[in-house]
């Protein structure tokens, strides 16, 4: 065996001298590999590297840039070479036992040692021009899946999109580090992510799973192509200000893409959308209402009813009337649109099923609870079908049929899913996302309501303190915490402590999302009926005259929540013997 292992260690050294003589590779390479022969698989690695004409170490080196699996159509589009060529490359690493196949004959791979090798042989010229033909190969890739998406054709892209995952997290990475590097990045790789159309890839990478956060790989894009042309300034903008809804962005977007293009081109609407999200982000849901209603009425009349960006535009707007359960009546005939559109064009899309909960949800809120569970049901199925029962949507899904289940006082079965949604939240997502934490307070409203109490209030202050720390103390959902605990103590006869917080998520409530909100009405509600149970009824009296004509303003006096405050004052005054 000894004398075996000499023979080949022997053939792979002579190897390197013989091309040594003849120029093929240098000094330096027969060094490096002589260093390896300490452990003699770098050494064997060392040396086949070294036996390879220099032009095919520096190809290897640029292919080292995939991070797993690569097809030879991948490999071309990396290498700049055609299908055949890339190809007859990938049989000649081959046969050296550099790189192994795939599944089928036009997959491959490197070995980890394989690509660390190869990649220190390249330098870093060799890895910037390979990193940089992988980012255009990757965007390229997106934007035809984006647009794919699209189509009755739909989960081919979506299957594409999840099985590429390295590579598109790997892209999203070299984009933004070889920006933030290169005072002028390649305008090449700089045209191919400003070309994709942002809005499309954002929702199919949003379906097949990624967070939100993938995009804030390219938050250096915006800095560094200053100069060029204000088309693709505005699109970089826009890549960037869709991470963080940065309004002001969005604003600069606009404007630059108005001047170079019009007010009707599709980059400059896109804006507008970003513009809506960055106002909704603010709380200011009417402005956002105003700027996507206008967007929604563009793309109507220059695209046409069937256009993808036109059902995205409406089904933004719905999804802002919905989101802030304001005038549900207005809200549910966008809903019922948007949802005959998707299910004519695109039948079971990831889109149908979020349009479907749209409108569930507007059902909810006029009270049509067992309309609503249907669509909920519907939805939930669908889901854990086509997206699989771990996606953030199908644990959504539990949550929004839960929570209907409770509003129809069904409140074991739906204490059964809110535990199931809570812990598969708190497995994908992990404990401090805002969602498990909802989670957990959605779960001690359940709890609440079937008189389990003290189990209620540790939930709840977990939930206030949680919220808190992640969100900030002025989040609305972190006002909606304190609210909660509040109702929950009362419910114990704790009802000073209650009171001190009841006034404080008024007041938050009033600030931050202003004095005409449902929850600020609510707010104001609740408070009047605590100080009612501790017989302060006439200054109880004053908040529910207040709440009544609010909500009989605001929502309409025929609207449930409006008659019920109607009911309350109405037991104020007969407590007050104004019987009249």
């Amino acid at each position: 065996m000894a004398w075996v292992l000499l023979v080949v260690g022997l053939s792979q050294f002579l190897a390197p001298c013989r091309q040594l003589c003849t120029g093929i590779f240098r000094w330096l390479d027969l060094h490096d590999a002589i260093a390896g022969l300490r452990d003699r698989t770098s050494a064997v690695l060392n040396l086949t590297l070294c036996t390879l004409p220099r032009q095919q170490q520096l190809l290897l080196a640029k292919l080292s840039v995939f991070p797993s699996n690569f097809t030879v159509v991948g490999a071309g589009a990396v290498l700049g070479f055609s299908e055949a060529r890339a190809y007859s490359l990938m049989r000649v690493f081959y046969r050296h036992g550099l790189v192994m196949r795939g599944s089928s004959t036009n997959l491959f791979s490197l070995h980890m040692a394989v690509r660390k090798a190869s990649a220190a042989l390249g330098g870093e010229a060799v890895a910037t021009h390979g990193q940089s033909h992988f980012v255009i190969y990757v965007f390229q890739q997106l934007d035809q899946w984006a647009r794919m998406f699209y189509t009755p054709a739909w989960e081919l892209p979506l299957s594409l999109a999840r099985e590429a995952g390295p590579d598109i997290l790997a892209a999203f990475e070299l984009a933004g580090k070889l920006a933030a590097q290169q005072s002028q990045p390649q305008a090449s790789m700089l045209d191919a992510i400003l070309a994709v159309d942002a809005a499309l890839v954002h929702k199919l990478l949003s379906c097949a799973g990624y967070r939100k956060g993938t995009w804030d790989q390219l938050q250096h894009l915006h800095g560094s192509i200053n100069g060029r042309p204000g088309q693709q300034v505005a699109a970089a903008l826009l890549l960037r200000c869709m991470s963080v809804e940065d309004y002001d962005a969005a604003v600069k977007a606009h404007d630059l893409c108005c001047q170079a293009l019009g007010s009707g081109h599709p980059c400059s609407i896109a804006c507008v959308h970003a513009m809506a999200e960055g106002q909704a982000k603010l709380h200011r849901y009417q402005e956002a209402e105003a700027l996507l209603r206008d967007a929604y009425e563009t793309r109507l009349r220059v695209m046409g009813r069937l256009a993808p960006a036109t059902w995205m535009s409406l089904q933004e707007l719905a999804n802002c009337i919905g989101s802030v359960r304001l005038l549900p009546a207005k809200a549910e005939p966008l809903w019922s649109e948007l949802l005959e559109v998707l299910q004519q064009v695109l039948g079971d899309h990831p889109d149908t099923l979020r349009a479907r909960v749209g409108l569930a949800s507007c059902l909810t809120n006029l009270g049509k609870l067992s309309e609503a569970e249907v669509l909920y049901r519907e939805s939930l199925a669908s889901r854990q079908r086509v997206l699989g029962p771990e996606h953030p949507d199908s644990i959504s899904s539990v949550n929004n049929l839960a929570s209907c289940l409770k509003d129809q006082g069904k409140l074991s079965e739906a204490e059964v899913l809110y535990r199931e949604s809570l812990a598969s939240r708190q497995r994908v997502l992990g404990p401090d996302h805002p969602d498990s934490i909802n989670s957990v307070n959605n779960l001690a409203v359940c709890l609440s309501n079937q008189g389990k109490l003290f189990e209620a209030e540790v939930l709840y202050r977990e939930s206030v303190s949680s919220l808190q720390r992640v969100l900030g103390p002025d989040h609305p959902d972190s006002i909606s915490s304190i609210n909660n605990l509040a109702v929950c103590l009362a419910d114990q006869g704790k009802l000073s402590e209650a009171e001190f917080l009841y006034r404080e998520s008024l007041a938050s409530r009033q600030s931050v999302l202003g004095l005409d909100h449902p929850d600020s009405i609510s707010s104001i509600n609740n408070l009047a009926i605590c100080l009612k149970n501790q017989g302060k009824l006439s200054d109880a009296e004053v908040l529910f005259r207040e709440s009544l004509a609010s909500r009989q303003r605001v929502l309409g006096p025929d609207f449930p929540h409006s008659i019920s405050s109607a009911n309350k004052l109405a037991i104020c005054l007969k407590k007050q013997e104004k019987l009249a």
